[in-house]
């Protein structure tokens, strides 16, 4: 067996909005930090626009930088950042992006691939705290988001509820099994958006999607090694590859965020 990892701090996560507020998320083994008063004193006092201390306990060996539960020891349970015109509350665990002004790029794109009419039922999977779900809720009858993290879809149901829609749902669970148990009861979503980890997305959602037969797929990735594959798979179940944009979202880096349209 492989031990668990030496030590307590594993990493910091840092989350800002453009007004400057700031909650950090220390990744450690233990749910208990030594010297923890003196630190968030330290950050109280040196840091502009700190919001908040949590701590997420991660005893796991691999590349997941938090565990699935943090704990707040010090100010606010979450920050908040406007996109597209509407507000979302940022928690420790929810996945949001690092580049509020890409990331509005970003969706505009999605939107704008995703052709949505008003009669249009979206599936969001992989949705994490909801942004891209609720910014399409506006254009289409009814959006589906799907959410491995509780976290991210309480984020994600108070974050409609901010924004006062109405049209959203959010489902607590992994994409790979939930998306198959809702096309196998009958669900037929006119448009899937595919946001996943680096990773790309497991045979059961490709399966899934090939039986649902969506109009449209728009696919997001930050690792377009995976989306090929992926795209791959889809193109040989009967879905042409239409439109490809990336968005430089990692400014100075050499990866971006992909955004294809695959058309049946």
């Amino acid at each position: 067996m492989t031990s668990a990892p030496s030590g307590t701090l594993r990493h910091v996560v840092a989350r800002w909005n453009r007004t400057g507020d700031l909650l950090a998320v220390l990744s450690a083994t233990t749910a208990e930090l030594p010297a923890q008063d003196r630190l968030i004193a330290l950050l109280v006092n040196n840091v502009p626009g700190f919001k908040g201390l949590h701590v997420s306990e991660n005893k796991a060996r691999g590349n997941v930088i938090l565990g699935s539960t943090s704990r707040k020891l010090y100010g606010e349970d979450a920050i908040t950042e406007t996109l597209l015109g509407l507000t979302f509350a940022i928690s420790p665990l929810s996945f949001f992006q690092v580049n509020p002004d890409q990331t509005e790029a970003l969706y505009r794109t999605a939107i704008e691939f995703a052709e949505l009419t008003e009669n249009d039922v979206v599936v969001d999977a992989y949705a994490g705290a909801g942004t891209i779900s609720l910014c399409m809720a506006k254009y289409c009858k009814r959006v589906i988001g799907l959410e491995i993290m509780p976290q991210a879809v309480e984020s994600a149901k108070r974050n409609a509820k901010i924004n006062g829609i109405e049209n959203a749902e959010f489902l607590t669970a992994a994409v790979e099994d939930q998306l198959p148990r809702l096309v196998a009861d009958g669900l037929r979503p006119d448009v899937v958006v595919l946001d996943p980890p680096r990773k790309g997305v497991d045979q059961p959602v490709i399966d899934a999607l090939l039986a649902a037969k969506p109009r449209r797929i728009v696919y997001v990735s930050c690792h377009v090694p995976t989306q090929a594959r992926d795209i791959q798979k889809l193109a040989a179940g009967g879905y042409r590859f239409a439109r490809c944009q990336p968005v430089d979202m990692f400014c100075y880096a050499g990866g971006v965020e992909n955004v294809v349209c695959l058309v049946r």
